[in-house]
């Protein structure tokens, strides 16, 4: 990796590959710590390390600087991966039934009535709507080509089902 990041023969592309295998590291560690992989782990915004892990992830996403280059496939894993340290915030207070199939118009609004949990909970969820909205932007102007050249960390289709109607669908 050190090598395509810093030798002079190493390619634009070759950068870019090199945080595309950053960001899915950093994917990978999200799933880890917060169990999301798991449907039998029920991890909630009140679990102790949660916050912790927010911020950890935050700073090595940032460190990244996916938004300060030309790339688009880079700015789109800024954020679905933001949407993936922030996707915690949603799970207060969660009914875990609601998460099995089928999957109807009166689960989501079942698991979308939650309160919050103070400031930093707040600020959470206004980070994953944002980076909802930045999602679908970005994801929205890309040609039929590069969807098809994407990397796979982008393969998680009831990611974006389950955020569009629960965050979205309030406004």
């Amino acid at each position: 990796m050190k090598f395509f990041e810093t030798a002079k023969e190493a390619r634009p592309s070759d950068r870019t590959i090199c945080k595309h295998v950053k960001v899915g590291r950093i994917l990978e560690e999200i799933a880890t710590q917060f169990r999301l992989d798991d449907p039998s782990a029920h991890i909630t915004w009140t679990d102790e390390k949660v916050e912790y892990l927010i911020k950890k992830f935050e700073r090595e996403l940032t460190t990244l600087k996916l938004l300060d280059t030309s790339e688009p496939t880079l700015h789109l894993a800024q954020y679905t991966t933001s949407l993936y340290i922030y996707e915690i915030a949603l799970y207060h207070h969660v009914n875990w039934e609601n998460f099995k199939n089928p999957f109807t118009e009166e689960t989501f609004k079942a698991s979308t009535s939650q309160t919050i949990a103070g400031r930093s909970h707040a600020e959470c969820i206004v980070s994953c709507k944002h980076a909802v909205v930045e999602t679908l932007r970005i994801f929205l102007d890309f040609s039929s080509s590069l969807l098809y050249m994407m990397p796979v960390h982008f393969g998680k289709p009831g990611f974006f089902i389950y955020f569009l109607s629960a965050i979205l669908g309030n406004g």
